[in-house]
């Protein structure tokens, strides 16, 4: 709580009125802005799963499931560390699913949304 005294020579004074302070924190945790899109394409193309978010000292982590699991691992494909990842269609991939864990310099993290891998032979 804040207040102004004003004080003239001839020793009158005023007083202002009362303003409060007060302190919070701000959520950092980031936005995502853009959510990653499944992939149709045949084997052998380049599918590209991006992510757009807003924050502070944003790090990306894609990971992937394979179709038929629900276990998600940590990406080691170009890109898993970017906002966009580059991922090679192959039979063996149809079904796969990819997200990204996207976290601010504090520590906060979002997940995207799921986006699947489909390929066409």
């Amino acid at each position: 709580m804040y207040r102004c005294v004003v004080t003239g020579e001839n020793g009158g004074s005023v007083t202002s009125n009362v303003v409060y302070l007060t302190v919070g924190t701000v959520d950092t945790t980031p936005v995502i802005t853009a959510q990653p899109e499944d992939f149709t394409g045949a084997s052998g193309e380049t599918a590209q799963f991006t992510v757009q978010a807003t924050g502070t000292g944003l790090t990306y982590q894609w990971q992937y499931c394979n179709a038929t699991s629900n276990i998600w691992r940590n990406s080691s494909m170009e890109g898993n560390d970017t906002d966009t990842i580059s991922v090679t269609a192959a039979s063996y991939r149809n079904g796969q699913k990819y997200r990204c864990i996207v976290t601010s310099e504090d520590g906060r993290s979002i997940t995207t949304e799921t986006a699947v891998l489909n390929v066409t032979e």
